[in-house]
């Protein structure tokens, strides 16, 4: 059985305030009806002319027998009339075990009908006014019990047909009505679960909550029908059969469905139910009562744990799945509890059974588990689904990316082709024809050293623009390729270089033009030193944020605007450069030597960069 003494307690505690407010309650009590005869004490006659008897207060219930001859008791009262009515009447009998004949004034109103049981039905016999009289009028109400059992009848009512009828339904709809309809939910839920469970072999909770729907079929039909099947034995094992295996299946299925181990009570329970259906097939007629009993103690136990089983394990449900479990299978151990109470006392209260709407309560369960699974189905659904429009529009994004890079590449790819082409037509083109001239000159023994170096600067110029077009990633790629072009130049003047290239210098995209202009400011201003500066080193410095070319040679004065025929007319040239480019062209300059830096963002601290 499931530990945990404080479940136990509350489950206890629960169970007797539902009995405590049930017996209360008391459903099915009856009471007097205005405009009606509500009839409490009778007569019980030895024989059928009544010469001798004994007065009774009713409910009236005789001693279980066991005796093959049918059981006849007869009952008589006295209604007195001032007047005989004018309208129908009737006799209404609430509740009685286990079939009646009625007869008023000697005349006969209602007979009993051959296999027909009215433990479980009320009766409403009609009375024309033509058999009454004026005056005492002599009601006779024979019970008849033809198999086994015991005879009761409760409280007689005597008035209107049309003020006793709406009391008849309303009994009829809360025995047999819904007994039948709770029968038709348990045969639907039998087959929904059953295919359920095909279909899904592995979900044991919708086999066991298949059977429980199959086990409360049995007693259904016997609470519905009025029908005994057969001997009073099978009748009272299928009884007994039927309600101790709903509570065992109803125990399997909470047990699956809180996903907890096997319980050593479903082996006893299902052992004692073997042994109880041998045991009552094969003891004699008046013990097979005493042999049900325990079952029926068992049927208890097992409801009790499976109450105590949900309470202990509801952190494993949803609250409200819980909430439904919980009150739905406490009311049924209270309902089963009214049925032992029936079973064991001599004069149970109240005057309706309870034990039927217990499948109604499954129903409850069923249905409920069904739509949360619903639910829970439709969540998922909604989730996966919103997952999956995620991804799909992950993957939508990944592949215009996708084929926003390809079509990058062929860009790419056509403005490489471009390039090259054009690289190839510089080079062989006009490269070839300075290399020419250039040949022609040294050949020739001309010596003009004006047209020689202006040959030079333009052979540099191309160069510089071919590298520009070949190389537009890394900027310090460039500046070292401009460094190997240049050092030729350097070496015929005494200059050197100081390389101090740090960090790749982060001016935003790199393009050929954007390179190019940034190249041509930095030959410029290596050009300005070589002519102009008489220095011995120049010094190319890089980071992050500025590209910087310095000299230790004599400086000028940055704050005059040279003219155009000044030799310092370069300047403008690159400022108009750096201007193209976004960037900042600053220069510094004194006897010690000058700083030309191309400044994008505002530059570091003077002390974070060489002097």
């Amino acid at each position: 059985m499931p530990g945990g003494w404080t479940s136990w307690v509350f489950v206890t505690l629960w169970v007797g305030l539902l009995s405590a407010l049930m017996l209360w309650l008391t459903p099915g009590a009856l009471h007097p009806v205005p405009g009606t005869l509500m009839i409490r004490e009778m007569e019980l006659c030895q024989s059928a002319d009544c010469r001798d008897a004994t007065p009774i207060h009713l409910p009236y219930y005789t001693p279980y027998h066991y005796d093959d001859a049918p059981e006849i008791h007869h009952l008589r009262t006295t209604i007195h009339l001032s007047a005989v009515p004018d309208r129908l009447q009737s006799v209404y009998l609430p509740k009685l075990s286990d079939d009646v004949e009625i007869r008023l004034n000697g005349a006969l109103v209602s007979q009993p009908l051959p296999y027909r049981r009215l433990w479980n039905q009320p009766l409403l016999a009609q009375i024309s006014p033509e058999l009454m009289h004026r005056g005492d009028n002599d009601l006779q109400i024979t019970l008849i019990g033809g198999i086994p059992g015991r005879l009761d009848l409760h409280e007689v009512y005597f008035g209107p047909v049309d003020v006793l009828r709406p009391l008849y339904r309303v009994r009829i709809m809360m025995g047999p009505g819904f007994s039948l309809f709770g029968l038709g939910m348990m045969i639907l839920l039998t087959l929904g679960f059953g295919m359920i469970w095909i279909r899904r072999p592995g979900d044991r909770k919708q086999l066991w909550l298949a059977l429980c729907c199959a086990s409360a079929c049995i007693f259904l039909a016997q609470f519905g029908t009025n029908l005994p099947v057969g001997p009073y034995r099978i009748w009272k094992v299928l009884q007994i059969t039927s309600l101790s295996a709903y509570a065992l299946f109803m125990l399997k299925f909470l047990r699956c469905l809180l996903e907890v181990p096997r319980l050593w009570l479903e082996w006893l329970h299902a052992w004692l139910l073997g042994l109880g259906v041998v045991v009552m097939l094969l003891l004699p007629l008046r013990w097979i009562d005493i042999a049900a009993t325990p079952l029926m103690f068992q049927i208890i136990l097992t409801c009790l744990v499976s109450v105590v089983l949900l309470h202990r394990h509801r952190d494993r449900l949803a609250k409200a799945d819980y909430r439904v479990f919980f009150l739905a299978l406490s009311l049924s151990l209270t309902f089963s509890l009214d049925g032992l109470f029936r079973w064991l006392l001599p004069s149970p209260p109240g005057s309706i059974h309870l034990l039927h709407l217990i499948p109604l309560l499954t129903t409850v369960v069923g249905l409920w588990l069904i739509v949360s699974q619903l639910i829970r189905s439709l969540s998922a659904y909604e989730a996966l689904t919103a997952d999956l429009q995620d991804r799909i529009a992950e993957k939508s994004r990944k592949l215009e990316e996708s084929f926003a890079l390809q079509a990058r590449a062929e860009r790419q790819g056509a403005v490489q082709a471009e390039r090259n082409r054009i690289m190839l037509d510089l080079h062989d083109g006009l490269g070839g024809q300075i290399v020419s001239t250039m040949a022609y000159l040294e050949n020739n023994d001309i010596r003009d050293s004006t047209l020689r170096d202006a040959l030079e600067d333009m052979l540099r110029d191309l160069a510089l623009m071919l590298d520009c077009i070949e190389n537009d990633e890394s900027l310090t790629t460039l500046l070292g390729m401009q460094r190997t072009r240049l050092e030729g130049l350097l070496d015929r003047h005494g200059l050197r270089f100081d390389w101090q290239i740090g960090e790749e210098p982060d001016f935003g995209d790199h393009d050929p033009s954007r390179n190019l202009q940034i190249a041509r400011i930095v030959q410029e201003a290596i050009t300005n030193v070589v002519k102009h500066a008489g220095a011995s080193v120049i010094t190319i410095y890089t980071d992050q944020r500025q590209i910087r070319i310095c000299d230790d040679g004599r400086g000028f004065d940055p704050g005059d605007l040279p003219a155009p025929e000044s030799p310092h007319y370069g300047i403008q040239g690159m400022r108009r450069r750096a201007e193209r480019i976004g960037a900042r062209l600053s220069i510094r300059s004194s006897e010690q030597g000058t700083a030309v830096s191309v400044v994008f963002r505002p530059a570091p601290p003077a002390s974070a960069a060489p002097a």
